[in-house]
């Protein structure tokens, strides 16, 4: 009979589990599971992760499917730096994060890129309202911020020649002096 009441109540969890992480297909949702139990590199806990559909591009070609459970730090390596604190917070405190157009340097298909994220970490609670985990609802929005960095680098350059009348050294000069000064084209090298 015990055996029967807790294999219905962890049947419940993963039925609540798969229904939340079936919400949404446009935001990418993933949750990092408190392990107690887990050492990893003598931290104890580690926070293991899983997430939905929507996650998966988050993740490039080569973290999906090994980051499905896998912890979190080893999957973000490259970022742990950066979020660590974020979840440290979050599960010290209990009060969620947010942060916008975060930028972030990942390499998810083999490369480093320049990636910049959308995303908030939440706590989540068991029964007794103990802290056993992290919420993370995120967007990818690299491509909103290199266009808005593009357009402003193309109305300075626009207003720079508005200014000068057909001498070709002063407008090559101009146009030089604006791109230099671009973060979009120095981040091209």
């Amino acid at each position: 009979r015990y055996n029967r009441s807790m294999n219905d109540k962890k049947q419940e969890e993963k039925n609540k589990l798969k229904k939340i992480l079936s919400v949404t297909s446009v935001e990418g949702v993933s949750f990092f599971r408190f392990d107690r139990e887990t050492e990893l590199n003598g931290n104890l806990p580690c926070t293991l992760m899983i997430y939905n559909d929507g996650y998966r591009p988050m993740l490039g070609e080569d973290k999906h499917p090994a980051a499905m459970g896998a912890p979190a730090s080893a999957v973000w390596a490259e970022i742990w730096p950066e979020i660590e604190p974020l979840f440290d917070s979050v599960l010290a405190t209990g009060v969620p994060t947010w942060s916008k157009d975060q930028p972030l340097i990942m390499n998810r298909s083999g490369f480093d890129e320049e990636t910049a994220f959308t995303f908030s970490y939440s706590p989540l609670r068991d029964e007794e309202g103990t802290i056993c985990g992290v919420m993370d609802v995120a967007t990818e929005t690299t491509d909103h911020v290199v266009d808005a960095r593009r357009l402003q680098t193309l109305g300075t350059l626009t207003a720079a020649l508005q200014r000068l009348q057909g001498d070709v050294d002063e407008l090559a000069a101009a146009t030089v002096a604006v791109l230099g000064r671009s973060q979009a084209v120095n981040r091209a090298d």
